[in-house]
C-alpha cells in the first residue's frame, strides 16, 4: 500500500504544480525510484540496473541533434 501511496503522492504533486509532462514524467520516475528505495522495494543492485539502462550523455546529445533537425523541418 505504501508503494501505491508513494507514486500517487508524487503524481498528485506534479498535477497540482501543473508541471509539463516533459518535466512531470521524469520527475515522477526519479522520485519513485528514490521513494521505493527508502521503502526497501528497490534494492541497491536494482538501482545499478536502472542506471545502466539510462542513455549516456553522448547518446542524449546525438538524439537531441537529430530531434532538433526534425522539429525544424516540421515547424520551420
Amino acid at each position: 500500500m505504501k508503494t501505491i501511496a508513494t507514486l500517487a503522492s508524487i503524481t498528485l504533486l506534479t498535477y497540482i504544480l501543473d508541471l509539463s509532462w516533459f518535466i512531470g514524467i521524469p520527475l515522477t520516475a526519479i522520485a519513485s525510484v528514490f521513494g521505493y528505495a527508502r521503502l526497501g522495494v528497490v534494492e541497491k543492485r536494482n538501482l545499478i540496473d536502472i542506471a545502466s539502462a539510462l542513455p549516456s550523455r553522448e547518446s542524449l546529445s546525438k538524439i537531441y541533434t537529430q530531434a532538433k533537425t526534425v522539429i525544424k523541418l516540421i515547424y520551420g
